[in-house]
C-alpha cells in the first residue's frame, strides 16, 4: 500500500530531493538528518510553512525503491506562545508523545519545552509544557535535547539566563 503523498513547499521539496539523492549514495540516517539540518540553516533560516521550524519524520518508502518519504509532524507558527527554531534531539514517552525544546519563542521569547501528541490524521497536536522568560532565573534559550528522570520529569539545559546569565540545568513536569 502506497503512503499518501503530502504537499510540501518548494524548499521542503528540494530537501526531500536532496535526501533521496543522499540515500541513493548509501549515507546513514544520522548523516541524512545532519545534512538536512545544514541545508535548512543555510537556506535563510527557518523551515516550514511559517518559517519558524518543523518537526518531521523520515521513513523508507515501502515500494522497495530505496527512496525515503518525509512527513511533517508539526509546523511551528507565529502564535504568541508557540516556540521558534526547534533545537536538540526529541524524545518519546511511553505513550508515543514527542518532547523537545525551541531555542526562542514563547510568550517571553526565551524558548519553550513542547509536547507533540499523535492525532488520527494530520499534524500532531502541540502542548507547551514550559515557557522560558528572556534572561529569566529558570534560564532561556534551551539549546540541547531533553532527558527523562526516574521521576518522569524532564531535564535539560539552557545557554543563557539563571543567576549569573550563564545558563541553567532545569527540571519540568510533563
Amino acid at each position: 500500500m502506497e503512503r499518501p503523498t503530502i504537499a510540501l513547499a518548494p524548499q521542503q521539496q528540494a530537501m526531500v530531493r536532496a535526501l533521496s539523492a543522499i540515500v541513493a549514495e548509501g549515507q546513514t540516517a544520522a548523516n541524512l538528518c545532519q545534512l538536512l539540518l545544514n541545508r535548512a540553516l543555510n537556506e535563510g533560516g527557518g523551515t516550514g510553512k511559517n518559517n519558524r521550524g518543523i518537526v518531521f519524520e523520515l521513513r523508507p518508502r515501502v515500494d522497495g525503491s530505496g527512496k525515503w518519504s518525509a512527513k511533517i509532524l508539526h509546523n511551528f507558527n507565529d502564535q504568541l506562545d508557540d516556540g521558534v527554531n526547534p533545537s536538540g534531539t526529541l524524545i518519546f514517552d511511553a505513550s508515543g508523545n514527542l518532547y523537545g525544546v525551541t531555542l526562542v519563542g514563547g510568550a517571553s521569547g526565551g524558548g519553550t519545552v513542547f509536547k507533540l501528541t499523535p492525532t488520527a490524521n494530520g499534524p500532531w497536536a502541540e502542548t507547551i509544557v514550559h515557557q522560558f522568560g528572556k534572561g529569566g532565573v529558570d534560564g532561556d534559550n534551551p539549546n540541547a535535547g531533553l532527558i527523562f528522570g526516574t521521576s518522569g520529569d524532564l531535564f535539560g539545559t539552557t545557554g543563557q539566563g539563571g543567576t549569573y546569565n550563564e545558563g541553567t540545568v532545569f527540571e519540568v513536569k510533563p
